[in-house]
């Protein structure tokens, strides 16, 4: 069988009757549908269409073949839309760090769902060095090493962090350029806590106890609760000392070289999902500043 965009030439010059038409249509010069349509001649081995000083008129054998082309297309077209419409295929996987979906997608939860009802949220408090966001996912945002092959991806917002700790703990955390403990570590730090401090004039006692979380919400949930010191994202730790439920240590911002990054996956052609959503997330950022 002949390839099929020469059947759908034949078919578009059978029905419109003319190569300028069908050229017009299938968004290609005439000479090169007369092209197509030589080739598919040669193939037949016979003539499909009568040139003459009134431009092109198909044989009885290319009206028949254009009505089984064009009953095979319509075919092809109702499965398609049937598959396509399935709610499985419109299902977008989307996979972030836990914070940061926590903070800029759940917290809008309500007006998410309403924009994106086939959005299937995924959340993870390892970077994909450390084994997380493995899976069937369509969309990331993650901090550290980018995906690799197969995704199209771009920064969101550069990384940068405060520590934070409660004033209600039961044992003195801080006393003068001294941090005492206990050190909260989250997995995802990627800072050595030594650096950080030392940012903000800080130096971490020797006897320091390190105490290690699964993720950076947990270190800093246990931190309001008086447990220690953790590492906030910025956003995240400005958040709970609006809440009164810590305080930040020293005035400054701890900068890293990493930044949030959102990547898509180039085989599921989301251009257009993917820019709404981007779009949106934008917003939610500005929003928090």
């Amino acid at each position: 069988m002949p390839p099929l965009i020469l059947l759908q030439t034949l078919e578009a010059v059978t029905r419109l009757g003319s190569l300028k038409r069908a050229a017009e249509e299938m968004h290609l010069t005439p000479s090169a549908i007369s092209h197509r349509i030589r080739l598919l001649e040669e193939q037949f081995g016979q003539r499909l269409f009568e040139r003459d000083g009134q431009g092109i008129r198909p044989a009885d054998n290319a009206r028949q073949l254009s009505a089984t082309i064009a009953q095979a297309i319509a075919t092809i077209d109702d499965h398609w839309r049937e598959l396509t419409d399935r709610p499985e295929t419109r299902r977008v996987r989307l996979c972030s760090m836990a914070a940061f979906a926590e903070q800029f997608i759940l917290s809008n939860l309500d007006e998410f769902r309403r924009r994106f009802p086939d959005f299937q949220v995924d959340s993870t408090s390892l970077t994909i060095s450390e084994g997380g966001m493995r899976g069937d996912f369509d969309i990331l945002i993650g901090i550290g090493p980018y995906p690799g092959e197969g995704w199209e991806y771009e920064d969101l917002m550069p990384f940068t962090l405060k520590a934070v700790y409660s004033a209600q703990s039961e044992t003195p955390i801080v006393s003068g350029d001294i941090v005492l403990g206990p050190i909260l570590n989250a997995s995802t730090n990627s800072m050595p806590w030594e650096n950080a401090l030392r940012s903000l004039g800080y130096t971490m006692a020797p006897t320091a106890r390190q105490v290690r979380f699964d993720s950076v919400l947990t270190a800093c949930h246990a931190a309001a609760r008086g447990k220690g010191i953790a590492l906030a994202p910025t956003w995240f730790a400005d958040k709970l000392v609006a809440q009164g439920e810590v305080l930040p240590l020293g005035d400054g911002v701890i900068r890293s070289d990493l930044s949030y990054w959102i990547a898509v996956r180039k085989s599921r052609k989301l251009q257009s999902t993917y820019g709404r959503f981007r779009r949106w997330l934008n917003s939610a950022i500005e929003r928090t500043g």
